[in-house]
């Protein structure tokens, strides 16, 4: 079962309004799990890494390389900055680009275990995205003259904000399209508690700031099997507005039945936001390019 009443991270109970002694117990349990995942790095790893079908450990793999991949790319081209051999970066961009959209092609299913998941086919498109900017790092790197250096910056940049405008429109489409494409199954649940926690969203000088976050715990049968969860995306706040014993109705991906659509709209916000950031520095780089011909 994907809910779980002994997760560290969740605090589960049936006061719908939460009072003041389990708001406590709820944010030092939440406090407890993250400074055991600190002393445990296993725990944190098992938590973020996404499933797989069977026993079958290469999807995680594939996935960790993937991140491993990126987090090298970015940490690789910022080095040769300082060293200034900006002849460089294409080819580790583009590695990393081809890696990252090679897992996507795959492995289009790889899902975190507690969070919400676009569908197969916007994964890997914007593997193949990937792929192709990955391409386009090398052509760059082949083509244009070396011997204007900014103008190099410059087209490297640019291809680079196009691949990331594509991906990001993709995964913007894609998780919009989630209820019909991923969430297809709709089902009757009554809701039998809640699990709460908090998410971090910033630090400020005093330490970190958090916020609480809920779900009502639904029961639910699906293909002749009982189900108890929540929503991939949990509520902001504490309160909650289904009481215990409420029925509704929710939507489920019918091949993980444990999956509860959330907000998925809020989950589109990210990418939007790396969408349009894309777009303005597109255009910056494209007038930056124009200037120095």
């Amino acid at each position: 079962m994907r809910f779980d009443p002994d997760d560290g991270e969740l605090f589960f109970n049936e006061e719908m309004i939460l009072s003041e002694e389990s708001s406590k117990i709820c944010f030092d349990r939440f406090m407890s799990w993250s400074h055991e995942c600190v002393k445990n790095p296993g725990m944190w790893f098992k938590n973020v890494m996404p499933d797989s079908d069977g026993d079958s450990k290469i999807p995680q793999i594939a996935g960790l390389i993937a991140g491993i991949g990126l987090f090298a790319g970015l940490v690789g081209s910022l080095l040769c900055l300082p060293v200034k051999r900006y002849d460089l970066i294409p080819w580790i961009m583009g590695a990393a680009m081809a890696v990252i959209g090679i897992v996507s092609l795959v492995f289009p299913v790889i899902r975190g275990a507690k969070v919400f998941s676009e569908s197969a086919l916007a994964i890997r498109i914007e593997g193949a995205i990937a792929v192709l900017g990955a391409i386009g790092q090398v052509v760059i790197k082949m083509v244009v003259p070396y011997d204007n250096l900014l103008r190099f910056t410059v087209i490297v940049g640019l291809e680079l904000c196009i691949v990331l405008v594509l991906v990001m429109t993709v995964k913007t489409i894609g998780i919009f399209n989630a209820p019909k494409s991923i969430y297809r199954e709709e089902v009757q649940a009554t809701c039998v508690g809640y699990v709460r926690t908090y998410e971090s969203y910033g630090t400020d000088g005093a330490g970190s700031n958090y916020y609480p976050v809920y779900s009502p715990v639904f029961e639910y049968r699906y293909g002749g099997e009982l189900f108890r969860s929540y929503y991939d995306l949990m509520i902001n706040g504490k309160d909650a507005k289904i009481p215990v014993g409420g029925t509704c109705q929710i939507k489920i991906d019918p091949d993980e039945p444990e999956r509860v659509m959330g907000n998925c709209k809020k989950y589109a916000v990210t990418p939007f936001l790396f969408a349009f950031i894309g777009i303005v520095a597109i255009v910056v780089l494209a007038v930056m390019l124009m200037a120095n011909k």
